[in-house]
């Protein structure tokens, strides 16, 4: 296949995933006409996350030269900077990045429920672009070799397994308008019985994916809370290593 060499290791997870999604949509297809099976077509998706790279890439350059046409335009004589000290926002970007793995892979785990949300956390960062990044994919499997050689690897499995519903969770909180979004968000704020049942949940990948309903919108939400009190946190370190470096 033209061009499947050029794609990154991210990308290449990205081809896997919407292969499996058009063979599933294939066969539902199949089942529901009782046509021939049609192959799916490996070259166009490999195309298209091709396109996907190249397009990102000539947005961040104009993002880039954007930004620093506007600094230059309207920096005033007296509050002139060296050149060299300005950051673009990609440099920005790398750099929150890279403080965000550096803490990440500094973190120290107390129990089973640390190390599945960190598996989690791991696996959810790996999933993005991070082309910048030196030796990401190496750094995150020595963390989760190093899971599987002190909790073993039934939590490692387990943990992937948790990852694997919190992805699908997440992307149907998408789906779920504000509005709902708000409601359900309050409802477990304030129920702590179905706090716990969602945290039960949660941990228990196998009870998990059988439940249907209302209850899966709550699970998306509950998802997505946890995501954000993660996000939360990184946010509150950085802001207080930065009134350190400013004292």
């Amino acid at each position: 296949m033209d061009g499947y060499d050029k794609l990154s290791f991210i990308d290449k997870i990205r081809f896997k995933w919407r292969v499996r999604q058009q063979e599933k949509l294939e066969d539902k297809r199949q089942n529901l006409e009782g046509d021939d099976r049609i192959p799916v077509n490996k070259q166009n998706i490999i195309n298209e996350l091709l396109a996907e790279k190249a397009n990102k890439k000539n947005k961040v350059k104009a993002l880039s030269s954007a930004e620093n046409q506007t600094i230059k335009e309207n920096k005033l004589e007296q509050y002139k900077v060296p050149n060299e000290t300005l950051k673009t926002p990609l440099e920005m970007h790398i750099e929150h990045e890279q403080k965000k793995l550096d803490q990440m892979l500094g973190k120290k785990l107390k129990s089973e429920i640390d190390a599945y949300e960190y598996i989690i956390e791991l696996q959810t960062f790996l999933s993005y672009p991070h082309d910048n990044l030196p030796n990401l994919e190496n750094k995150v499997n020595e963390k989760l070799f190093y899971i599987q050689n002190t909790l073993g690897k039934d939590i490692l499995n387990k943990g992937i397994q948790i990852y694997e519903v919190d992805k699908s969770l997440k992307e149907m909180y998408s789906t779920i308008s504000i509005e709902d979004r708000v409601k359900l968000e309050q409802e477990i704020l304030n129920n702590p019985n179905l706090s716990e049942q969602l945290t039960y949940l949660r941990y228990n990948p196998e009870d998990s994916k059988k439940q249907t309903g209302e209850i899966v919108n709550y699970q998306a939400v509950y998802s997505k809370m946890m995501e954000k009190m993660r996000e939360n946190e990184y946010n509150g370190r950085n802001e207080n290593s930065s009134d350190l470096d400013e004292k």
